[in-house]
């Protein structure tokens, strides 16, 4: 499995360095929605950071902002599944609501890539909140030596609703800071369910300046 560059957009805008954990924004062209990107270290074996991705009932533990998130369709296809969350809202704006499809895919190189992408493959409507879209999101794992694994998390979500993208962009501004710190803090809980790895398929990761997959666009 490829990935491709992404096209027709700014270079990533470096905001920083807090706690090892870099973050990054860039725009794609055509579009008012910044594209996120955090990168960092987590002192933890890939194992044990996949069961914590895997672990979909304790995922409001650790993933910001995150109330629930249940599996729908356990087996959607190879190393997939397709699963709902829920994420809270300040006051007074609903919650949103996500439907989407992830696969996990390990590389021969021994980085494991997963992607997500909302899917209207099944229907599934919650009341009192709005169904948001990601448009999609990538995370590499990658083991590093000394039982580490850097954690590469880039992503783009639309709320939908009535919300401005300058709001938008700032909500998410510290999303992938929180999204490691909470991954950091997770690996240090005795009780994680740990889960066969998917086997090795395809070529490496394609590491360059954004790792979106062209076909996102």
């Amino acid at each position: 499995m490829g990935s491709g560059l992404a096209h027709g957009g700014s270079e990533w805008e470096n905001l920083g360095e807090k706690d090892g954990i870099q973050t990054f924004r860039k725009s794609e062209a055509g579009s008012s929605l910044l594209i996120m990107k955090g990168s960092g270290v987590v002192d933890a074996p890939l194992p044990i950071v996949y069961a914590v991705f895997h672990d979909a009932e304790r995922t409001p533990e650790w993933m910001p902002d995150t109330l629930e998130k249940k599996i729908l369709v356990p087996n959607s296809g190879l190393h997939s599944r397709i699963a709902l969350t829920r994420v809270d809202m300040p006051w007074p704006l609903d919650d949103r609501y996500f439907i989407a499809e992830s696969k996990a895919r390990m590389q021969r190189d021994g980085t494991l890539v997963l992607r997500t992408k909302s899917t209207t493959t099944i229907h599934y409507e919650m009341e009192d909140c709005v169904k948001g879209e990601i448009k999609y999101s990538q995370t590499i794992l990658e083991p590093i030596g000394s039982g580490q694994t850097k954690v590469t998390i880039e992503m783009k979500t639309d709320p939908k609703g009535e919300l401005p993208a300058w709001l938008v962009n700032k909500s998410t501004k510290s999303w992938p800071y929180k999204f490691i710190s909470g991954i950091r803090q997770q690996v240090t809980k005795s009780n994680l369910k740990i889960v066969e790895l998917p086997k090795p398929i395809g070529d490496p990761v394609i590491k360059g300046p954004s790792l979106i997959p062209a076909a996102a666009h």
